[in-house]
């Protein structure tokens, strides 16, 4: 296989992970008011996306995606101030949810 063949394939795998994976998106993406670049890892040489992060970023994530895939799901999120919960949600999993779901009703409430 040449290495444009393998390069296309990868590529194509990171996508798939990241239509299927939050937490692959979010590490994917350029996050707004993030001090750090997206990574892009190759999971397959890195290990699973919800392990190169934070904890408390893969677990909001976790709550968020479960929370999404459920029909009518709802889900109540505390955390300290400043555990990215507002930027999680609106900068990483709306977009990634109206990708993944054309068309998806989505309310986002913040006090």
């Amino acid at each position: 296989m040449s290495a444009e063949r393998k390069r296309v394939a990868r590529e194509l795998m990171r996508r798939m992970r990241c239509k299927t994976s939050l937490h692959s998106f979010m590490l994917n993406i350029d996050v707004p008011r993030s001090p750090t670049p997206a990574l892009r890892p190759d999971e397959d040489l890195l290990g699973p996306a919800k392990d190169l992060m934070p904890i408390h970023f893969s677990k909001i994530l976790e709550v968020i995606q479960r929370t999404m895939d459920r029909p009518s799901g709802r889900a109540i999120i505390q955390a300290p101030p400043g555990s990215a919960k507002s930027t999680l949600l609106d900068a990483v999993a709306i977009p990634w949810e109206m990708g993944r779901k054309p068309g998806s009703r989505i309310l986002l409430l913040s006090y």
